[in-house]
């Protein structure tokens, strides 16, 4: 847990790549970055993927 957070917060890795090598669900890492008081990345970039995702969904 403690190095896929880490690998996290210094931008190595996303969120949902820290839950996968922590084991546990995404919603679960953003408790554990609370916990850990890392702070939540979301990047231009993020939204610009976010928004491709949900226009591919239609």
């Amino acid at each position: 847990m403690k190095k896929a957070l880490e690998s996290y917060s210094e931008g190595k890795i996303s969120l949902w790549k820290a839950a996968g090598k922590a084991g546990i669900t995404c919603r679960a890492a953003l408790e554990e970055l609370k916990i850990w008081n890392i702070p939540f990345r979301y990047e231009k970039e993020d939204l610009d993927v976010d928004i491709d995702w949900a226009l591919q969904e239609k």
